[in-house]
């Protein structure tokens, strides 16, 4: 049993254990980048099964590793690829959200991986995150199929090159001498 003379013997020993500086209980974290330029999204992804979600994602994973390192944060197991599924649909959504190290590796996998042929049904179509989020404020509306301009026939700038008779117009050059024939393949 601890009496009252215990507990103060063991207060007068961590008499200068503790520091009289002030605590901070707020943390020093880095400043937060606002700005989505390492990150990217790829759309026009095949729709599979929970199944076969596992395999998507690691051809997925690794095209989009081969340009580039993703970002990866301590503490988190987030590893810069993510890819949504639908549990009411039972299939992915389409598309996928991948965060690489650097901006500019996010710009080469827009180039490299635009209308990259994923499939014989699929070519990849990728956006920078930015961009994406400004589409998903876009407000849907019944689409109108836009008015066609009428016909117009246009005059034919090759005519001066035909022959009403359909000869051929041929040159020879010998020195500084140029002569130009017609060929009539009657004759």
């Amino acid at each position: 049993k601890t009496t009252m003379a215990d507990l103060a013997d063991e207060a007068a020993s961590l008499d200068g254990y503790f520091s009289d500086a002030p605590l901070e209980p707020e943390p020093k974290y880095p400043p937060l980048n606002e700005s989505f330029d390492r990150c990217v999204v790829i759309t026009n992804l095949p729709k599979v099964p929970e199944a076969k979600y596992e395999k998507l994602s690691k051809v997925v994973l690794k095209l989009v590793s081969r340009i580039g390192p993703l970002a990866n944060y301590e503490g988190s197991d987030f590893s810069g690829f993510f890819m949504p599924f639908d549990k009411e649909a039972g299939s992915t959504v389409g598309c996928a959200f991948i965060e690489y190290e650097t901006a500019g590796d996010a710009k080469k996998a827009i180039e490299v991986l635009e209308e990259y042929k994923f499939d014989k049904n699929h070519s990849l179509h990728v956006l920078p995150q930015d961009r994406a989020s400004h589409l998903a404020d876009v407000e849907e509306e019944e689409f109108k199929q836009p008015e066609p301009e009428p016909f117009k026939e246009r005059p034919n700038t090759m005519s001066w090159l035909e022959d009403s008779c359909q000869r051929d117009q041929f040159a020879i050059r010998q020195g500084k001498e140029t002569a130009v024939y017609w060929n009539d393949g009657r004759e």
